[in-house]
């Protein structure tokens, strides 16, 4: 703005000072008419004096008429020449003045062209290192998504992005929940936050139409009623992988202020990296999920007790702790198979899998071995605290009534042996063989008792 000013002042000084040239010019040319008429007037005069004189003296004068006449035309042709010299000079600089009027005129449209054209870049170059932020502030979080452990992780990463990227936009991610069929905001952004807890996907025009939607309106907009209170401008982008549904990206303005199409490309973009790399935690979470649960109950399988058991052993090993370890075995399970069907057992293992989740402490570790065996890690409890505590889990089974397609099934009873650690068995392998004993005899006691292994009377009681 300062240099456009100077830019103006200093034309103004040089159109004046052309203005001033001109005028001198048409000054001197005046002078000289004015010149030239004084002689003339002069020379005439000098012309008529001299004929008087002459006509009067004539006889005495010996200089002819002739004399006088051509005097007379010499004196008119030298002040025509004068002027003529005088004008010439004058239209001489009258056109030098033109000249330097016209390069003025195109040295100022030359620099208002390259001062436009250094603004354009100037303008093109700035722009240019935004996008190159932008798009290494996108590679950045993808990669920092890719190396998330868990989901919990990527949601902060997203959140700090989104706040970078769109500074002056508010907005929220939604995770569609499997379980309930609802999308749960995860976290928001911005000054308002107008995105409920939870709602489901067909209060979302996105979903509805399958890609982004876009509200830009001020007359009339129809907004989705997943928001708490109504918003300016709002861009919405469905995170859907392969036809699953990821979740819900949304970004939004405040009242009056609307989304640029800059930011609404930014928000694709943004979009884009976020769910192939949701997508990819949750393929990984899920496949981890298979690796080490079983997937009819939902308690550990065998695989996780090998790798967990081993470091618990060694964590009581140097903390002189306890731990003790139960094995149990469904009572008459292949009669409930062969009698009312697979199904039946099926739904039974997940019976006894809830009870046993909603049972144990948070710190112990509930596994399905195989079959109709479970096995119960009871961390820091002795054979006296953990005996009780089985017991407790037993009767609970026992005393529930299943009906399963409209068939009473009989009473579930269990069978349980119980073996402590450090003492029945300081590895994995001599503890499970140890509590394994005590399950058989729980077995031939009878079946629907607990059994527990004690080494200094070397029996089982």
């Amino acid at each position: 703005m300062k240099n456009s000013s100077a830019w103006s002042l200093n034309a103004t000084y040089r159109a004046m000072a052309v203005l001033a040239i001109i005028f001198l010019l048409a000054l001197n040319s005046f002078i000289i008419y004015t010149d030239y008429n004084q002689k003339l007037i002069i020379q005439n005069t000098h012309n008529h004096g001299t004929s008087t004189s002459a006509a009067t003296n004539q006889a005495a004068s010996s200089i002819p008429a002739v004399s006088i006449s051509i005097s007379r035309e010499l004196a008119l042709l030298q002040a025509k020449q004068q002027v003529i010299l005088y004008s010439a000079q004058s239209i001489i600089l009258l056109a030098l003045c033109l000249v330097l009027f016209a390069w003025y005129n195109a040295n100022r449209r030359v620099k208002a062209t390259i001062r436009g054209s250094n603004e354009r870049q100037l303008a093109t170059l700035q722009h240019l290192q935004l996008r190159t932020h932008e798009n290494a502030s996108l590679n950045k979080i993808n990669e920092q998504l890719h190396t998330c452990h868990s989901a919990e992780d990527a949601y902060t990463i997203i959140h700090l992005t989104a706040k970078m990227l769109f500074p002056s936009l508010n907005g929220g991610l939604a995770i569609y929940d499997k379980a309930t069929k609802t999308l749960k905001t995860v976290c928001q952004w911005g000054e308002q936050q107008l995105l409920q807890a939870s709602f489901s996907p067909d209060d979302c025009w996105a979903f509805h139409h399958g890609q982004v939607y876009v509200v830009n309106e001020t007359k009339k907009p129809v907004y989705c009623p997943h928001y708490a209170s109504p918003p300016g401008a709002c861009i919405h982008l469905p995170l859907i992988v392969l036809g699953e549904t990821i979740g819900l990206l949304d970004i939004n303005s405040r009242l009056g202020i609307a989304i640029t199409e800059k930011q609404q490309q930014l928000a694709i973009m943004f979009a884009e990296s976020m769910k192939l790399a949701l997508a990819s935690i949750n393929l990984r979470e899920t496949l981890h999920h298979q690796a080490m649960r079983d997937g009819l109950t939902g308690l550990f399988n065998r695989r996780y007790l090998d790798e967990t058991l081993p470091r618990h052993l060694e964590h009581i090993k140097r903390n002189q702790g306890v731990l003790s370890v139960a094995m149990i075995d469904i009572d008459g399970f292949k009669q409930i198979n062969d009698k009312y069907g697979h199904e039946s057992g099926d739904e039974v293992l997940k019976f006894i899998g809830k009870v046993l989740q909603q049972t144990i402490r948070a710190g112990d570790i509930a596994c399905r071995l195989g079959g109709d065996e479970f096995l119960i890690v009871l961390i820091d409890s002795s054979l006296a605290n953990a005996r009780p505590r089985i017991k407790h889990i037993c009767q609970l089974i026992k005393s529930e009534s299943l009906v399963i397609q409209g068939a009473l099934l009989p009473q579930v009873t269990l069978s349980a042996g119980i073996a402590a650690a450090p003492a029945q068995g300081r590895n994995a392998k001599d503890l499970l063989l140890t509590v394994d004993k005590a399950l058989y005899a729980a077995k031939q006691a009878g079946k629907n008792c607990i059994k527990t292994f004690r080494l200094k009377k070397s029996a089982i009681v």
